[in-house]
């Protein structure tokens, strides 16, 4: 539970300020865990597992904040806001974890 509390909190850290459709995000901790997510233009981010979560990304801050269940709001602060396919940043979460976010894929 505590890796999908912690991906949730990531998923739209490389999020470009006005993308349209989807970006595909592999999020890499730093224990070496991958997890994917799909991030829709509509406030909506889909977990590995299929499940959808809400958030918010102020890009002024590159902070993300998302409800998560059970667990309440989860944040992540990025280093930088990705624009293209390959465009990577470093995470850091407000439960202390950590690692490198990258953009694989883009739909319009």
């Amino acid at each position: 539970m505590k890796k999908y509390l912690i991906a949730a909190a990531m998923v739209a850290g490389l999020s470009a300020p006005a993308f349209a459709g989807s970006m595909t995000v592999s999020f890499a901790d730093a224990e070496g865990a991958t997890q994917v997510w799909v991030l829709g233009d509509d406030g909506k981010a889909t977990a590995p597992d299929g499940a959808s979560v809400d958030y918010t990304y102020d890009e002024d801050s590159k902070t993300l904040c998302a409800e998560v269940p059970e667990a309440g709001q989860v944040c992540a602060t990025f280093e930088s806001a990705g624009e293209k396919v390959g465009d990577t940043s470093n995470y850091t979460t407000n439960a202390g974890t950590a690692g490198v976010a990258t953009i694989t894929a883009m739909e319009e």
